[in-house]
């Protein structure tokens, strides 16, 4: 007998390696899927092995803890897969779209050199490829998200393949052609070329910008910016270009990470975010945000050299940048304990002071060999 399943949401389709023929009602998800393995919501390998230490190996043990533990603990992955599991949020299948017509090639009659790929006729050559691959995107107002250039050199020798990825999708052909220019540039190539072939990784809508009446002199263009970013990715190379990122993280020095501004190549923004969701340094959610945040933080806390303490146990005077600080106002604390999950525990105090040169820092105390550390300052 065939294997069958009739669920409220796709997830369910392991049922059908448990059953052969299954009815789950609306709403009943909970009941009926609990006692799956946690591969049933296709979390990343780590995530599942991080709960198997734990002793967390089914759905149903998972569904008993808390959701915000798990959102603190793994990022948005974790509970995201269980509600779309149990059918809380929608959960649309996006079929694939077939590339063809998002790829064009060029042979070569006769192996070409390499080195010429740099050349007037080389630049033309790109210049239609891209123009072929453009051409539907343009009729459904779509743009080049990221391209694939792949050189096929003569037999006995692998293809080179380059990769092109933008900040926002474009169809600007001069941009696209000057970018695999300078892709090309700081590639090795193969001393003969037989085949050129370009293909359309990934594309998205392109964006609308609102014409203003008045440009004023003062008035930035946002695509100079995007044509600056993606230059300095072809040139650099995406992980020379970097901004930060918020990670949902309670100690400070972990809350950000440095992401590369383009991403990973071929891939949509959404499936960008969740292939980095498998790393710790990269749980891109919801940052936490304490009471008062210092506008510069340092990389790592600096200890301080405290002579005196007030009759509370803080600091009265401290010594920082060679120049001592008198305390003259404080606001605190505010208390920062990470998870056990964490390795070796940090428990902070921190604090908020004033001082008589017109200073604000935000400094804490290590609460295991109580000793005073700064860690920002607001100006």
């Amino acid at each position: 007998m065939k294997k069958g399943a009739i669920r409220g949401s796709h997830h369910g389709h392991w049922l059908d390696r448990q059953q052969r023929w299954v009815l789950v009602p609306p709403g009943r998800q909970r009941q009926s899927l609990k006692s799956l393995p946690l591969k049933s919501l296709q979390l990343p390998v780590n995530v599942i092995d991080s709960l198997a230490e734990v002793g967390v190996d089914s759905i149903g043990q998972l569904l008993r803890l808390p959701r915000v533990s798990l959102q603190e603990r793994f990022g948005s992955i974790v509970p995201m897969q269980v509600s779309r599991f149990l059918g809380d949020v929608s959960d649309p299948i996006t079929p694939l779209q077939g590339s063809e017509f998002l790829a064009a090639s060029h042979s070569f009659e006769m192996p070409v050199l390499g080195r010429d790929m740099e050349s007037t006729y080389f630049r033309t050559l790109i210049e239609k490829l891209v123009r072929r691959c453009l051409r539907p995107l343009v009729n459904a107002n779509r743009g080049v998200s990221s391209l694939q250039v792949r050189l096929d050199a003569n037999e006995g020798h692998g293809p080179t393949v380059i990769e092109v990825g933008l900040y926002k999708p474009t169809v600007q052909v001069e941009h696209l052609v000057d970018l695999v220019m300078l892709r090309l540039e700081r590639t090795r190539l193969p001393r003969e070329i037989v085949d050129v072939s370009m293909e359309v990784m990934s594309a998205g809508t392109l964006p609308y910008r609102q014409q203003t009446l008045f440009h004023g002199p003062t008035q930035s263009d946002p695509s100079r910016f995007e044509v600056l970013l993606n230059r300095l990715v072809s040139r650099l190379g995406s992980g020379a270009v970097v901004e930060p990122r918020l990670l949902a993280d309670i100690q400070p020095e972990a809350a950000w990470v440095a992401a590369p501004v383009v991403g990973v190549i071929g891939l949509s923004k959404s499936r960008r975010s969740a292939q980095l969701l498998g790393s710790s340094k990269a749980r891109f959610s919801k940052p936490v945000v304490g009471p008062s945040r210092p506008i510069f933080l340092l990389p790592s806390p600096r200890l301080l050299d405290v002579p005196s303490l007030s009759a509370d146990g803080l600091p009265a005077r401290f010594r920082w940048e060679g120049q001592f600080h008198v305390v003259t106002r404080s606001r605190g604390p505010e208390r920062i304990e990470t998870a056990w999950w964490r390795g070796p525990t940090v428990r902070r105090d921190y604090y908020i002071f004033e001082t008589d040169r017109g200073g604000r820092f935000w400094m804490f105390r290590g609460l295991r060999k109580q000793s005073w550390f700064l860690h920002g300052t607001y100006g």
